[in-house]
């Protein structure tokens, strides 16, 4: 794995369902990460099957912060 980091993804189940977020880890397990509620010190574990996956990525800058992964995410939104 390894190549997901990064990756903005939609939430399909969960009290989530709906929202984006961005996988954080990927090595052994999905962690993700929205900025606000799933801040980068508490991230999320979720099945990748519950994921769906977007063509959009964020890069090392945009992912240093929770405020600007909510920046980030939100940029993504009102596209």
């Amino acid at each position: 794995m390894g190549e997901l980091k990064g990756r903005i993804v939609i939430s399909l189940k969960g009290k989530d369902k709906g929202s984006l977020l961005v996988i954080a880890e990927d090595e052994f397990e999905i962690l993700v990460t929205n900025g606000a509620d799933r801040p980068l010190e508490r991230l999320k574990k979720k099945n990748l099957k519950h994921l769906r996956t977007t063509n959009s990525f964020l890069d090392e800058k945009q992912m240093a912060t929770n405020s600007d992964i909510r920046k980030a995410l939100k940029a993504f939104e009102e596209r």
